[in-house]
């Protein structure tokens, strides 16, 4: 007969279940069946749960705190009922229920039922005899192949002339062209300006300039000899000096 109850430990319910064989040890030391942590009030060997005459009783083994048994202390071995209740300590046992063992009879071995016997398989229908295959016939021989006609030769290309060398051409002389006022004006030659340009050549005179040698004529109003007066803020006597040329 098999034992099942629920263990109610701070709030906590553990379902348990235990066949008739089994010696359930409840206490704090590790190795009893049920054994609580950090649970008060428990001894190292509190009780324990066994089967005996047919039934479960609990039995106190020496706790400090005792075992009780639907609230009422157990002095000595106590045959636990259905639906009894158990504490140990701070740890409550409930709902206890039995269940009878159910041997299972032996099962007489039942012969495998007879495999049934296949059907004689019917006779191959007779196999239709392939037509007859119609001789190939002979293959032509090939007609042989007639000559390719020769090509002409190619003609020889021309061997082409040589070029005949280009003379150098002499480079031109620039002839200085006469000043219309007088003599001709040359111009100075600066390394590095004027490239192209020969020393000593002459630049011509631009259309209406002035020759060399040639007096301004006076500022019409202005009489020549006469000394204008003099500025503001200069003193008399003072010549003004020349303009550049």
């Amino acid at each position: 007969m098999k034992i099942k109850f629920i263990a109610n430990i701070k709030g906590i319910y553990l379902g348990y279940s235990f066949d008739q064989s089994t010696v359930i040890t409840i206490g704090r030391e590790i190795g009893n069946t049920i054994a609580p942590i950090n649970v008060d009030g428990f001894s190292r060997h509190h009780a324990k749960i066994y089967f005996k005459d047919g039934g479960w009783y609990v039995e106190d083994l020496g706790s400090t705190n005792g075992t009780y048994k639907n609230h009422a202390k157990i002095e000595a071995p106590a045959k636990i009922e259905k639906g009894d209740s158990l504490r140990c300590g701070l740890m409550e046992l409930a709902s206890f229920d039995f269940i009878a063992d159910e041997s299972a009879a032996p099962v007489a071995a039942v012969p495998p039922p007879a495999a049934p016997i296949a059907p004689a398989p019917k006779p191959a229908s007779p196999v239709k005899p392939a037509a007859p295959v119609a001789p190939l016939e002979p293959v032509k021989p090939l007609e042989p192949i007639t000559p390719l006609e020769p090509i002409a030769p190619l003609e020889p290309v021309a061997e082409l002339e040589p070029v005949a060398e280009i003379a150098p051409v002499s480079p031109a002389k620039t002839a200085a062209a006469p000043h219309p006022g007088g003599a001709a004006l040359r111009r100075p030659t600066i390394p590095g300006l004027n490239p192209g340009l020969k020393p000593g050549l002459k630049l011509p005179q631009k259309p209406g300039a002035i020759g060399a040698g040639l007096k301004l004529p006076p500022k019409p109003g202005v009489k020549p000899g006469l000394k204008l007066p003099p500025k503001p803020g200069m003193k008399p006597g003072l010549k003004l000096p020349g303009k550049p040329a």
